[in-house]
């Protein structure tokens, strides 16, 4: 019988805690180990893993400074043996019997397995959250060919491919601890930690079972609760960390990359509606955002319908330090502040100046011009129109 290896990262759940060990306590497959983390808790959540400790033997408490949950999850992962890992939050639970389920799967030695898990509000509302592709096993050929081409984004359905949840997957230890190593050496990825770890995982899985079983109950603690990290002052920032990360993984990748920067434009498009920002952001016309990173001076080129696109992202998301915008007919659009091309003879300090044209011929030409003005040789020139097909 396979052993597996339970990690738990805690921080501040002494409400719900009790509860998460218990679920994985009364699993009725015993073969396991569990690594209780607590990542620098202020509250009693250190005393109830030690109390818990004290009763069973299979686990192990690491108690550390607050850290992040990729290093969290690494240290509970490198500190206990086994043959396939999994992962709990600490405020959430599963389902008694999930691990047994899944005990053929694991003598077959299939690389990855996934089940469904549940949003949980409260006993009358609680939301199914099922695979995005068909359930059963996938052998390497069949995987390669119907998970891997858009395991990140499906394009006929619009939506995400492979949820990159790590709580709801048994992972094969040496898959799991690659993953994680090379995800924790980055040090400071803060936002979408599972999808640094998940999406090099399922670039180097050949197996895969998915189960239709709903198992893993992820805990919603408020209704209309806005994700504080939208709110977060950092969020670009972060996000950019992670999708560089994401694109040095796939980088010989080009159809992966495509899917990336899919995702990561939803994302802006989607912490610009839940902070009710209220502006269209056009997703044929969305603001090359993965190209230049946030607080920086920028120009853009063209008052047209792309330059306004991009403006208002730029001015309504808070994203630039300072914006200049110019125009070649700027008499046109004076009132809403576009500058003469003129300007740019004399402009200094710029970091990047982007052209909002989406005609290529045009776009080159304006490129070329601005190339030989001598105050812009320090400013980097971006012309990428973004379409999502």
């Amino acid at each position: 019988m396979k052993r597996i290896g339970v990690v738990i990262p805690i921080y501040n759940t002494e409400k719900y805690l009790r509860q998460c060990i218990e679920s994985v306590l009364m699993q009725k497959y015993k073969n396991m180990a569990i690594a209780l983390v607590d990542d620098g808790s202020t509250d009693n959540c250190g005393k109830i893993c030690d109390e818990y400790a004290k009763k069973d033997n299979r686990i192990t408490v690491i108690h550390q400074e607050n850290s992040d949950m990729i290093a969290a999850r690494y240290r509970g992962a490198t500190a206990i043996e086994y043959d396939y890992l999994t992962f709990v939050d600490s405020d959430d639970w599963i389902a008694p019997n999930t691990y047994e389920k899944f005990t053929e799967q694991m003598e077959n030695n299939i690389d990855l397995i996934s089940w469904q898990f549940i949003k949980y509000y409260n006993q009358d509302n609680q939301i199914i959250v099922p695979h995005n592709f068909q359930c059963g096993f996938y052998d390497n050929e069949r995987y390669k060919t119907e998970i891997y081409p858009k395991m990140i984004w499906i394009y006929k359905k619009n939506i995400l491919g492979m949820y990159p949840t790590l709580c709801n997957k048994l992972i094969k230890k040496n898959l799991a601890i690659e993953a994680m190593k090379k995800a924790q050496a980055i040090k400071n990825i803060t936002y979408g930690e599972d999808v640094a770890v998940s999406y090099p995982l399922l670039k180097e899985t050949k197996t895969l079972y998915l189960s239709g079983e709903n198992l893993y109950y992820y805990r919603q603690k408020k209704t209309n609760n806005t994700p504080s990290y939208f709110k977060d002052e950092k969020f670009f920032e972060k996000l950019l960390i992670l999708h560089n990360y994401c694109l040095q993984i796939f980088k010989n990748e080009p159809h992966i990359i495509k899917q990336l920067d899919i995702v990561y434009t939803q994302r802006v498009i989607r912490r610009s509606n839940v902070l009710n920002y209220n502006i269209n952001l056009d997703p044929f016309f969305l603001f090359p955002f993965k190209k230049i990173p946030p607080e920086k001076n920028i120009i853009i080129y063209g008052a047209g319908v792309v330059g306004k696109k991009y403006y208002n992202s730029l001015n309504m998301l808070q994203y630039a330090k300072n914006i200049l915008w110019v125009d070649k007919n700027y008499s046109q659009y004076e009132d809403i502040g576009v500058k003469s091309i003129e300007i740019l003879k004399e402009t200094k300090n710029y970091d990047y100046i982007v052209v909002a044209i989406e005609d290529e011929k045009i776009a080159k030409e304006v490129i070329s011009y601005l190339s030989n003005i001598p105050a812009l040789f320090q400013t980097k020139i971006i012309w990428n129109i973004y379409k999502l097909d």
